[in-house]
């Protein structure tokens, strides 16, 4: 009977004072890019991140950060690369505290700056001949997308926490994210 009451206490809600509203953070994620004519969909992902936080229950957030390097598909065309991928983000951020940890879910926009090969077989003036009958196109690209997100934070003292998240990248012209997020996040 006691570890059912100590368990129902973590999940209480509670109000704590804010003692800072500015946080700076950095992590590292692992991720599935949702995109066509690529061959590897699993990669590694880092992120930097700072915030301002209203009051206990909304905050914004800006990161910035980049996803690993995706091969195209090998013996096949259309095979799509895409190199080089920073990203930028604002997100509104809202809170439910509880004794513990706090619950998070993260609403925003992210714009992608990235490089894009594909190799194709239709003949195009404005690419590349690759032989046998290929043709290789490679421009820098952009999109905007929007950031669906839930997490938690678990401080491990009054200035540093731990923060894990899920965040969906939706919406782009050529590839969604979808990642799990681990992170340290100062308050100060």
């Amino acid at each position: 009977m006691l570890h059912s009451s100590a368990f129902a206490s973590s999940w209480e809600l509670v109000n704590p004072p804010l003692t800072s509203p500015f946080y700076v953070g950095a992590g590292v994620g692992y991720g599935q890019m949702d995109a066509d004519h690529v061959d590897q969909e699993w990669q590694a992902n880092w992120y930097v991140y700072g915030g301002y936080r209203f009051d206990t229950v909304w905050a914004l957030e800006l990161a910035s950060g980049k996803y690993a390097d995706v091969d195209g598909v090998k013996d096949s065309t259309p095979s799509v690369a895409i190199d080089h991928n920073y990203n930028v983000s604002a997100s509104l951020l809202g809170f439910a505290y509880y004794s513990e940890f706090a619950a998070f879910y993260r609403l925003g926009i992210q714009y992608d700056d990235y490089d894009k090969s594909k190799v194709q077989q239709q003949e195009d003036d404005a690419c590349t001949p690759w032989g046998n009958g290929l043709t290789l196109c490679a421009d820098g690209e952009s999109q905007i997308s929007y950031l669906l997100g839930l997490g938690a934070e678990f401080p491990m003292s009054d200035a540093l926490v731990t923060r894990l998240e899920w965040i969906s990248q939706l919406g782009g012209s050529d590839f969604n994210q979808h990642q799990a997020v681990a992170s340290l996040m100062l308050k100060f």
